[in-house]
């Protein structure tokens, strides 16, 4: 039932199918197991999400999403206060950061991520040829 409600079938459709094949009518349970079927058929929805973005300013979001600079991230509303992007949230934070925003990432639990930096090092510092330092006299000190 499930795989032909999958691919588009009605419950009229699949009833007409198995009656047509059927010796007299089709059972009373049958029918009703078809069309007990269909109606609770997609109840639930699944969408394919890379990450969530949700905060407390729903008019924030919704200037999210309507961003021209974030359009690649593939943004939808799920929620006035619900984001989910198509994109890695590496790659959302970047394109959001880089827009102007200040975001914060999260782990799964909801606590904030926090970000280590690498600390830079200076570089060594580059020693002066020996040419350059010697002169027609003596090294003064």
């Amino acid at each position: 039932m499930r795989r032909a409600l999958d691919t588009g079938r009605t419950a009229d459709a699949i009833a007409a199918d198995l009656g047509a094949v059927a010796v007299g009518t089709l059972p009373q349970p049958l029918s009703y197991l078809i069309n007990d079927s269909a109606r609770t058929h997609g109840r639930v929805r699944i969408a394919p999400a890379a990450c969530v973005i949700h905060g407390e300013e729903a008019a924030l979001l919704a200037e999210l999403v309507t961003h021209r600079k974030l359009a690649a991230l593939g943004l939808r509303v799920l929620a006035p206060t619900v984001l989910v992007s198509r994109t890695p949230l590496d790659k959302t934070l970047a394109a959001l950061r880089a827009a102007g925003y200040a975001p914060v990432a999260e782990r799964a639990d909801g606590t904030v991520r926090v970000e280590k930096t690498r600390r830079r090092r200076a570089a060594a510092p580059v020693p002066v040829p020996h040419s350059q330092t010697s002169g027609s006299g003596p090294c003064r000190r």
